[in-house]
C-alpha cells in the first residue's frame, strides 16, 4: 500500500509537470517529499527519488527560487548527486550564475528528457536576458551574428523576436533601442554578449 501511495505522489508530479500546472506541482512536491520522509525508515528507498528530486530543483530554478534551491540541494545525500536531473539542476544553475546564457539554451539536446518543460522555461527567459544585455551594450548587430546570439533556426523567428521588441532591421542589420546603462553595467553587459556569442559561433562550428 505504501510502494503504491508512492507510484501516485510520482504520477501527480508528472502529470502537473506535463500540464505546468504551477500549484499543482507545488501540492504533488510537497505531498511526495513528505511521503518520502515518512517511509525512508519503514521502505526500501525508492528508486526514483533523486530524479524527482532533481526535477524539484528545476522547478525552483526556473521559478527563481535560489535560496530554496540551495537547501533543497544540501539535502541530496552523496549518491543523490550523481544522478542525471540532479547533476543537469546544477549545472544549468551555475550556468545562469555565470552568464553563460548560450550555454543553457544549448543544453536541450543533452539533458533527460523530463528535464524539458525547465529547459523550455529558461530558455525564454535566458534569450530575454541576452536582448537586455545586447541593447544596453550595442546600437546595432549583424543579423547573422544576433541569429547565433540567440540561438535562433532561422532569419524568421529572429525578426519575429525583434518585432516584439521593438527592434528595426534594416539590410542585414538589427537596430537596438539602446537602454540607457552605467559604464560599470554597460561594460559586464558587453562581456556577457562577447562571451555568449563566441561560444555559440564556437558551437556552430563543432555542430
Amino acid at each position: 500500500m505504501h510502494v503504491a501511495a508512492g507510484d501516485v505522489y510520482e504520477h501527480a508530479v508528472l502529470l502537473a509537470l506535463k500540464s505546468q500546472d504551477e500549484a499543482a506541482l507545488e501540492s504533488s512536491f510537497t505531498q511526495l517529499k513528505t511521503f518520502y520522509a515518512d517511509t525512508r525508515s519503514l521502505l526500501p528507498a525508492a528508486p526514483q527519488e533523486w530524479m524527482f528530486a532533481g526535477l524539484d530543483l528545476l522547478r525552483l530554478l526556473v521559478a527563481n527560487r535560489i535560496a530554496e534551491f540551495h537547501t533543497e540541494l544540501e539535502l541530496i545525500p552523496a549518491e543523490g548527486m550523481t544522478v542525471p536531473h540532479v547533476v543537469s539542476a546544477v549545472q544549468l544553475e551555475q550556468w545562469l550564475m555565470e552568464g553563460a546564457y548560450n550555454k543553457v539554451l544549448a543544453a536541450g539536446k543533452s539533458l533527460p528528457p523530463e528535464c524539458s518543460f525547465a529547459v523550455e522555461q529558461l530558455s525564454a527567459t535566458v534569450r530575454e536576458e541576452i536582448a537586455s544585455c545586447a541593447e544596453a551594450s550595442y546600437s546595432s548587430l549583424k543579423l547573422a551574428d544576433a541569429q547565433v546570439l540567440m540561438m535562433m533556426t532561422s532569419k524568421k523567428e529572429l525578426e519575429q523576436f525583434a518585432e516584439q521588441h521593438g527592434w528595426a532591421i534594416e539590410g542585414d542589420l538589427v537596430h537596438f533601442h539602446r537602454a540607457a546603462a552605467d559604464d560599470a553595467n554597460a561594460e559586464q553587459h558587453l562581456r556577457l554578449i562577447n562571451q555568449s556569442l563566441l561560444y555559440a559561433k564556437e558551437l556552430e562550428r563543432i555542430v
